[in-house]
């Protein structure tokens, strides 16, 4: 699959492991690599969400174009689906098989559980 990024920064960060190590620490910066290459790997949405432990979900409602990947047990990377417009079933859902473009939305912290 294909990943596009908002800014040159942040495609030139997430494109060379030594910068993601460097911007975000040797551990997590080797694992969002790994996810970044799963990503890569994948031919659809629907493959890299059969992947269990990139953890994809879709977001709520009013981010319905919005999935998160899991990094590790505290950060999530969020993608959007980047097609216009985005394939979806006569029942509105997405239609995972035809997504073959995300974007890169954020790296964030997962919503402590209290």
């Amino acid at each position: 699959m294909e990943l596009g990024f908002g800014s040159q920064h942040e495609a030139e960060t997430f494109s060379d492991v030594q910068l993601l190590r460097r911007a975000y620490g040797d551990l997590t910066g080797k694992r969002i690599w790994l996810r970044l290459s799963q990503i890569d790997a994948a031919a659809n949405l629907a493959r890299l969400s059969r992947l269990p432990q990139a953890q994809c979900r879709q977001l709520a409602s009013d981010h319905s174009r919005h999935y998160s990947l899991a990094i590790d047990e505290v950060r999530l990377l969020i993608v959007a689906v980047a097609h216009a417009p985005v394939p979806c079933r006569s029942d509105g859902t997405i239609e995972l098989e035809l997504v073959t473009r995300l974007k890169f939305i954020a790296l964030q912290e997962r919503a402590s559980k209290a």
